[in-house]
């Protein structure tokens, strides 16, 4: 009869001290005194970065005898490259040290996001790369980068026993041809719920009456806070038309996401919405403490605006709008034939009713700050240009930038998830990185 081990997912929260761990325990022996109370626990920090040699040998060492370790695969391979050219990737993640775990190395747990859909070809790919002996994954860790070259990498026992699950969530997947690819490569299957998301509504104190918001909450310990005001050239768009991507970014980047349904121009013409967000992000500090802000389009007009006038966690602008004078080169060359034009880009400024030239309506003509940032741009959008130099101009302030750029994209691609492919990785990437901008530390 095989074992049956119950255990936790991680072990690092801050939630739990003084609760189910004693009050006074250090957290560096918070391992060993979960790993007595179950019998098998989770390592969740191998998804969000390679871990080291040195900390797997530490983890086997702080467990008891017949402890088992299951341990989540990168989600570098299966969120931003979404199995695509990952052989080096998965080299990586096997010559990162997992087998220091020795004879407590249980499953390996392969978590896929919830849009993503069964493609036969490339999941079948994926299945055939993995290893499922030492001397298998030794071979395979063979092709690391050169930087996972460290001493004892290939320390890998012939012998080793490799079990992989995979973890899905799309409906795509309940199909027969899914289940005889599992049972062809031996892969176990964890059927899961969509990541549960508590959705409340609320409305914080505005200048001019309540500022209806939305709170998106994945369920578990508590997370980073991020307030997401959306795009729509300062006139379109509330809570219901942004709520997909308040949803995914709230679950992929394991974030509290606070959704801002802010005034609209024309009734509300300059600095009445920006003054409605000013206010939510101070009302959401009061309550939560030190926050990141984000927005797409107009929405990250507004981000640079309220990091240059409050002191954040993180500011992330998706195409933003940093320079209402419209003076770079991509205004001229894509005025025409790529979604946003010239003509709708007239009628929401004319609407908006900000003067250009006032460094209070247009971020590039005010100081930057140096809140570390992360900046998207797009190749064939006529913001690309002012995006790009408010890049340098946060770099030569100091701050901390990310600069991503999608040179074959238009402006809106963030919102094109579920419809273009390629805007589904894109997308993954902007969410890593977000993620990572607003948590620096990884948990396990």
């Amino acid at each position: 009869m095989s074992d049956i081990h119950i255990g936790i997912s991680g072990w690092r929260y801050e939630p739990w001290r003084g609760d189910f761990y004693p009050e006074g325990l250090a957290q560096k022996n918070e391992l060993k005194f979960a790993s007595r109370a179950v019998n098998s626990i989770e390592i969740n920090g191998s998804f969000y970065s390679l871990q080291s040699p040195d900390l797997y040998a530490r983890w086997y060492a702080d467990t008891p005898k017949g402890f088992v370790f299951s341990v989540k695969a990168p989600r570098y391979i299966t969120h931003v490259r979404r199995l695509k050219d990952i052989e080096e990737p998965l080299a990586n993640f096997f010559a990162s040290g997992i087998f220091r775990l020795r004879e407590k190395l249980g499953p390996i747990l392969w978590q896929f996001p919830p849009a993503f859909k069964f493609d036969p070809e490339r999941f079948e790919t994926f299945l055939s790369l993995l290893p499922h002996d030492g001397k298998s994954a030794k071979a395979l860790a063979k092709k690391c980068a050169a930087r996972m070259e460290k001493p004892g990498y290939l320390d890998i026992p012939a012998k080793a026993r490799l079990r992989h699950a995979v973890e899905i969530r799309h409906e795509s997947f309940a199909v027969p041809a899914f289940i005889e690819l599992l049972r062809k490569y031996k892969v176990a299957l964890v059927v899961a719920d969509p990541v549960p998301v508590t959705v409340v509504d609320d409305t914080i104190d505005g200048p001019r009456g309540p500022v209806p918001v939305r709170h998106y909450r994945p369920i578990g310990h508590e997370l980073p806070v991020l307030v997401y005001l959306h795009g729509g050239g300062w006139a379109v768009g509330d809570l219901d038309s942004y709520d997909t991507v308040c949803r995914r970014m709230a679950v992929d980047a394991q974030l509290h996401v606070v959704s801002v349904d802010y005034a609209l121009a024309p009734e509300h013409p300059f600095p009445e919405g920006f003054d409605d967000a000013l206010a939510a992000v101070d009302a959401i500090v009061a309550r939560h403490g030190p926050v990141a802000v984000a927005g797409d389009s107009a929405g990250g007009h507004y981000t640079a605006l309220i990091a240059q006038r409050r002191d954040l966690v993180a500011q992330v602008m998706i195409y933003p709008a940093t320079d209402l004078r419209r003076l770079t080169a991509s205004h001229r060359t894509l005025a025409h034939g790529y979604v946003l034009e010239k003509e709708g880009i007239d009628r929401y400024l004319a609407w908006f009713g900000a003067e250009p030239t006032d460094p209070a309506a247009s971020p590039a003509l005010a100081p930057p700050g140096t809140c570390p940032a992360v900046v998207v741009t797009a190749g064939f959008d006529p913001l690309r240009d002012e995006g790009e130099s408010y890049v340098e101009a946060l770099r030569g302030a100091g701050a901390e930038v990310t600069h991503l750029a999608y040179p074959g994209f238009v402006h809106g691609f963030f919102n094109m998830d579920g419809l273009l492919p390629s805007a589904d990785v894109a997308v993954a990437e902007i969410l890593e990185a977000v993620r990572h901008v607003c948590r620096r530390r990884d948990t396990v």
